[in-house]
């Protein structure tokens, strides 16, 4: 979008009268209230992401339907980075959520709380499904192992978000003022 919008304005120089709006104009004009307003969801997008929410969950909960919970957990980036963590290959994992076993729905899950976070809801999966309890022991991982998984799943998404928050304190406070950098 950018990109049309710089050509567009490049165009608009071809005309010779001064005052002339032609079609380049008109189109740039056009371009770069779209990518203004694409760029302003973007950065409303990412301002959302505030402290309260889990990010790894949302992306999760985004695309879960709620017929089969455990394949869309695990069909996910988060999901399978998980498993991968805890040690399962992503050919098993093919396997397993190909298989017949029977779908579990998002209201089978329960939470103790108001509060869920990614760990969380992983325990509520693992809890009320019993097919993947069996197959995380057949890939030799128990409950501990894999919650350690999630957790250090959540740990790194969540340090990954505040690198991208370049308006977080911690960051602006490690860039130096304009001040300093001028030497007064």
């Amino acid at each position: 979008m950018a990109l049309l919008a710089l050509v567009s304005f490049a165009m608009s120089f071809v005309e010779s009268l001064p005052l002339y709006f032609s079609l380049a104009d008109g189109l740039f004009f056009f371009f770069v209230f779209f990518y203004l307003v694409l760029c302003f969801l973007e950065f409303f997008y990412k301002s959302m992401r505030g402290e309260n929410i889990d990010y790894a969950l949302s992306s999760i909960l985004f695309v879960t339907d709620e017929i089969d919970v455990t394949k869309a957990f695990f069909e996910t980036k988060i999901g399978t980075e998980i498993l991968t963590r805890s040690g399962v290959s992503p050919e098993s994992l093919k396997d397993f959520i190909s298989s017949e076993r029977i779908p579990i729905m998002a209201s089978v899950l329960n939470f103790e709380n108001n509060f869920v976070d990614l760990v969380i809801y992983t325990v509520a999966l693992y809890e009320a499904d019993k097919k993947f309890q069996l197959f995380l022991s057949q890939n030799s991982i128990d409950k501990e192992k894999f919650i350690d998984s999630v957790k250090w799943v959540a740990d790194k998404e969540e340090k990954n978000r505040h690198k991208e928050r370049f308006w977080s304190r911690e960051n602006l406070e490690a860039i130096p003022s304009i001040v300093w950098l001028c030497g007064f």
